[in-house]
């Protein structure tokens, strides 16, 4: 009987918390990511099925989803994006299209200036054979037209792939850009190399989820000299914990350190340098109030966020950050295994989560979207 009681709590909480991990761009802009800029799309300290896009073996833990977002971007803008994983055979596939932040470089990196091409793509494989694999690719492209896109004449093309596995409770990774051309317009145009990795592992231990990536990239052209035009360097480290606090409540935080630091080679003498130091720790609070809303608020606040080198003007100000200090509201609406989630804001062209106040107007979705999981 006690083996019963324990076998049905176990599958209660495991129930409980893959649904809770089902996050939406809507839900993550609430809860808060590590915001770093290391490791780009999903969350470091806490599961959501968007960590599929750095660690493609998690395409195994969420499967059998589509959604659809409005306002992916929060206060950065409107941007549309949507996809879905299904189980095929004995695999696990996923599909996606314009993923933002798909080619974004480290907050606060000024070299390179890395191309990053326009509606990006991406597709994810993976399966589990005793132990969880997965490989993704992403694509992108942007031939300018002087008009909509890009300069007229120019040429961009990026391709990166990635690798993870998740085993005992580790789940280590890797992504690689094994395409990064950019060429500028012109009679002449040099064309420019980008080039970009990063290496990251999770662990597992209970509620805790202590992290680490580490990022490099760097710009070239063969014609230049030197042929090396910018680099930058990151490195992330943090942990973070998910706690249930009660029937239907629970509490997700963490604390992050991140360091990121560029050089611009072409410039004159002395190098341009610039190096971003940032300490975030992030707090959300998520309760069922009823069987079928949820509602959540997340704050974010910035324990150390710094800006030195020489490429910071004094109009810029180096040294100590505004920094964020952030507080956002949402929810979910639960429908059969339909779930709608949205982010408080206020009506702004550009949508925005981050005003004083919010209420019942046209920008009280600031973010939305619409998911379905069978």
């Amino acid at each position: 009987m006690k083996k019963q009681i324990i076998s049905a709590v176990v599958l209660a909480g495991m129930v409980i918390g893959s649904t809770s991990a089902f996050a939406s761009r809507a839900r993550q802009n609430v809860m808060g990511t590590d915001a770093t800029g290391i490791v780009n799309a999903g969350a470091m300290h806490y599961d959501t099925m968007y960590n599929i896009f750095y660690n493609p073996a998690y395409v195994n833990d969420f499967k059998n989803w589509a959604i659809i977002e409005k306002g992916a971007a929060g206060a950065a803008g409107l941007t549309n994006e949507g996809g879905f994983v299904a189980s095929m055979m004995n695999f696990n596939v996923g599909l996606f299209m314009n993923r933002f932040d798909a080619f974004a470089k480290p907050t606060n990196s000024a070299s390179p200036a890395f191309a990053t091409g326009v509606r990006p793509l991406d597709l994810i494989v993976g399966g589990d054979q005793g132990v969880k694999w997965g490989l993704g690719l992403t694509y992108a492209n942007e031939k300018g037209n002087g008009a909509g896109v890009g300069t007229a004449g120019s040429d961009q093309s990026n391709l990166t792939a990635r690798a993870g596995i998740s085993i005992n409770n580790f789940d280590p990774f890797v992504s690689y850009r094994i395409i990064g051309k950019d060429k500028p317009a012109g009679a002449a145009p040099a064309e420019v190399k980008n080039k970009d990795m990063t290496i990251g592992l999770r662990y597992h231990y209970g509620e805790w989820t202590p992290y680490a990536a580490y990022r490099t990239g760097k710009s070239e052209t063969a014609t230049a000299v030197p042929a090396v035009q910018g680099k930058f360097t990151g490195m992330l480290l943090g942990v973070g914990r998910d706690t249930k606090l009660g029937e239907g409540a629970r509490l997700v935080y963490g604390v992050a350190y991140g360091r990121t630091a560029s050089k611009d080679l072409a410039a004159t003498t002395p190098v341009s340098k610039s190096t971003a130091t940032i300490m975030p720790i992030n707090m959300a609070l998520e309760g069922d109030v009823a069987s079928w809303i949820t509602l959540r608020a997340g704050m974010r606040y910035d324990l150390m966020n710094k800006l030195s080198g020489n490429t910071v003007a004094a109009s810029t100000g180096g040294g100590t950050q505004a920094g964020t200090v952030s507080a956002r509201i949402g929810a979910t609406i639960h429908a059969n295994k339909f779930d709608f989630d949205w982010a408080f804001g206020q009506g702004t062209a550009a949508g925005n989560t981050d005003t004083d106040t919010f209420g019942i107007d046209g920008g009280t979705f600031t973010n939305a979207s619409l998911s379905y999981k069978w």
